[in-house]
């Protein structure tokens, strides 16, 4: 009877045991699957898992793991993803988190408390138009030509995002390498708020890529009751210079998803049957009327 009793208590422990490593394995392989879902969601917010490598200065190889839920980052690297993201750990471990588009990030920057951006909002909001009625919500092309190459176009993507009386957007621009790599000259993600007065709308943000510099565009909204072309002045760097050149925001609509907007943005040519006469014409027009 007495080795019976033991056995029986080996038993019960070994089918303990296993229990437990069991739903040990199936909650830590949940954490490693639920981290890859949620970091791939992020990711498509972007041209390519490129940009995102190197806006955290991750290896592309390493990365990978991450995506296919082979492994988790350390604590350091973690940090770089959630800063460059925008996004907090709890929400890259959560589980069932719905897909996330690029204007989803966007109502982050209203919860900024210490770089005095509430301050502005608010100061702002008294003065000018926080809701932008005119201005359409959804995907733009933005066009403009670089100062240094007037013969070339660039094409960006500016997404609006109209949420509690106010406008973000984001503006997300590619420079692709020539040589056929996927290698990127230089890129850009702005996010900022929407504000307008009688005869402007103005685009006011922060590359998240450094040098984190500000963005400034000026729509001239009074202009024109056309809602789905607007043409306007960027700021912009010009190597090591600051100027300014002529852009049109051309309002996409339903005519494509957002995917395939992505895939479009970088250099562009004028005989481009998508582009038109318009453009070319518009960008042509000199700064000062």
């Amino acid at each position: 009877m007495l080795e019976f009793s033991n056995f029986r208590q080996n038993l019960i422990y070994c089918y303990c045991r296993w229990s437990y490593c069991s739903v040990q394995a199936t909650y830590t392989m949940s954490i490693f699957q639920n981290f890859a879902d949620n970091l791939r969601r992020e990711c498509a917010a972007y041209p390519s898992v490129t940009a995102v490598c190197e806006g955290t200065g991750i290896n592309r190889q390493q990365f990978s793991k991450y995506l296919s839920g082979k492994s988790l980052p350390n604590a350091l690297t973690m940090r770089k993803i959630c800063k460059f993201l925008d996004v907090s750990e709890y929400e890259l471990f959560a589980a069932g988190t719905e897909d996330r588009l690029p204007e989803r990030k966007l109502s982050r920057l209203e919860h900024s408390k210490n770089d005095g951006s509430a301050d502005f909002v608010a100061t702002a909001s008294k003065h000018m138009d926080a809701e932008v009625q005119h201005l359409r919500e959804g995907a733009y092309y933005c066009y403009f030509r670089l100062p240094n190459a007037p013969s070339t176009l660039v094409r960006s993507l500016v997404w609006v995002k109209r949420k509690a009386g106010n406008v973000s957007f984001v503006r997300l621009t590619v420079f692709k390498s020539s040589d056929g790599t996927k290698k990127h000259v230089a890129r850009g993600r702005h996010l900022g708020r929407v504000f307008a007065n009688k005869t402007e709308t103005y685009f006011l943000g922060i590359n998240r890529y450094p040098p984190n510099q500000l963005s400034l565009m000026t729509i001239e909204s009074a202009n024109s009751s056309d809602t789905t072309f607007l043409t306007g002045i960027m700021l912009t760097r010009s190597g090591s210079n600051l100027t300014s050149v002529r852009i049109c925001l051309l309002y996409l609509g339903d005519r494509m998803s957002l995917r395939q907007a992505l895939s479009q943005i970088g250099f562009a040519e004028e005989k481009d049957p998508s582009i038109g006469p318009m453009i070319p014409a518009a960008l042509s027009l000199p700064l000062m009327a």
